[in-house]
């Protein structure tokens, strides 16, 4: 009886170390890893993690793109919940194209993407939605295919205007007109090139210079608009958000800002 109380007492114990180490963060952090490498291709590294609750909220970039940050979640067991890398790829190319045009009407912009595309291993699309990942595991990834298999409905940008650099800066009205005409471009192309219409809502930030550098260096280290960014970069007083639609979702909680209501915003801003 002794004997099989020892061997109780001994698996009990190798069992409760094998639980921490799962649970610990370095052990989770290689296996999502491990999981990211296995499921794209290529190399990835991990820029932060923390636990929440059950889980942990990882951040990671593949080795190639030090900016390409995205979120994963991982229970504390180390079984797979979700990443966004796949949604990330897309923001960062909308984020491009959109940049693009304001920098050239505008001067110094920065855009950030949220990514609506996840692989969420909860989600009823998983199955189809690993297609997307062989896709970019064997090299033949792209965005029509990838929406081909999981379309979506709604993009998220915030766009941060650098006000020392930004010739419009007493012209709303300009500032406004090259926003849209960028996002009306975007809209377009998703019909034209994906067939789709999507909704698109903006979060833009007018910034002094200090605060826009700030920013840029959050998301040097961050996958996506946190809590706080606000509190960071202190600059909550000046968002502005629009709404661009092409469904017919436009109600009175969901006001598509007009050109005179964005001028009244920014003049209340420069006063």
């Amino acid at each position: 009886m002794k004997k099989k109380s020892f061997i109780g007492f001994v698996l009990c114990i190798f069992l409760y170390l094998i639980a921490g180490c799962v649970n610990s963060p370095s052990t989770v952090s290689k296996i999502i890893e491990k999981d990211l490498e296995e499921r794209y291709g290529g190399d990835f590294e991990m820029r932060s993690i923390k636990k929440n609750g059950g889980s942990y909220e990882a951040v990671f970039f593949p080795t190639d793109d030090p900016s390409m940050n995205f979120d994963c979640m991982y229970g504390d067991d180390g079984s797979f919940g979700y990443d966004y890398y796949v949604g990330t790829i897309i923001s960062h190319k909308d984020s491009e194209f959109l940049m693009e045009r304001i920098t050239t009407g505008l001067g110094e912009v920065f855009v950030f993407g949220s990514p609506s595309l996840l692989i969420d291993n909860g989600s009823p699309q998983y199955e189809s939605n690993i297609e997307i990942c062989d896709l970019i595991k064997n090299g033949t990834f792209s965005i029509e295919e990838a929406y081909e298999i999981s379309p979506v409905k709604n993009l998220l940008f915030f766009i941060f205007i650098n006000t020392s650099d930004n010739a419009y800066v007493d012209d709303a009205g300009t500032e406004f007109d090259v926003i849209s005409e960028a996002v009306n471009a975007l809209i377009e192309k998703y019909k034209t090139d994906y067939n789709i219409d999507v909704d698109v809502r903006l979060w833009i930030y007018i910034l002094d210079n200090d605060s826009f550098e700030k920013t840029k260096d959050y998301f040097l280290v961050n996958s996506n608009m946190r809590e706080t960014y606000e509190y960071e970069i202190e600059c909550a007083s000046n968002l502005i958000v629009i709404h661009k639609y092409t469904s017919d979702d436009n109600t009175s909680s969901n006001h598509e800002l007009t050109r005179d209501e964005y001028i009244e915003i920014r003049k209340e801003m420069n006063k």
